[in-house]
C-alpha cells in the first residue's frame, strides 16, 4: 500500500502490502515537517488539480502521464536554471561593487513562476495516481 492509497482510503490488496502502522508513521513524519506550510501547498495542488480536471479527463495511458509530467518538470526546471544564471550575474555584480536589486527582483519572479510550475507537477502526479486507481 502506498502513502497515496492510505491518504485516499484505498483498501489494501495482497499485491500492495505495507503494514498500516508503518505507512501511517511515514505519512505522519512527512506531514510533520512544517505542517502549516505543507498544508497550504497541498491545498494549492488540490486547487490546481480541480482546475485541470475541469479542462482535461484523467490520463489514458502511462505514456500520456509521462509526457504531461515531463512538460511540467521541464517548465519548473527552466525557472531553476534561470535563477542559477541570475545568481551568477549577482555574484559578478557583487565582485564589481555594482547594485543587485534588479537581479533580486528577477530571482523572486522566477521563484514565483517556478513554484507555480512545481504545484502543477504535484497536481499532475496526483492526477496520474487518480488515473491509476480509477474504478
Amino acid at each position: 500500500m502506498t502513502l497515496y492509497m492510505l491518504e485516499k482510503g484505498y483498501e489494501e490488496t495482497p499485491e500492495l502490502v505495507l503494514p498500516y502502522e508503518v505507512a501511517k508513521a511515514m505519512l505522519e513524519r512527512i506531514r510533520g515537517i512544517e505542517m502549516t506550510d505543507n498544508k497550504i501547498i497541498h491545498n494549492l495542488i488540490e486547487e490546481e488539480l480541480a482546475e485541470a480536471n475541469k479542462q482535461h479527463p484523467l490520463f489514458h495511458s502511462p505514456h500520456e502521464t509521462y509526457a504531461v509530467l515531463l512538460e511540467e518538470v521541464e517548465e519548473a526546471e527552466d525557472e531553476l536554471v534561470q535563477i542559477k544564471m541570475l545568481l551568477a550575474e549577482m555574484w559578478t555584480r557583487i565582485r564589481q561593487d555594482c547594485g543587485v536589486e534588479d537581479v533580486l527582483h528577477r530571482i523572486k519572479g522566477c521563484s514565483v513562476y517556478g513554484t507555480g510550475e512545481f504545484i502543477q507537477v504535484g497536481a499532475m502526479a496526483e492526477k496520474a495516481l487518480d488515473s491509476l486507481y480509477k474504478n
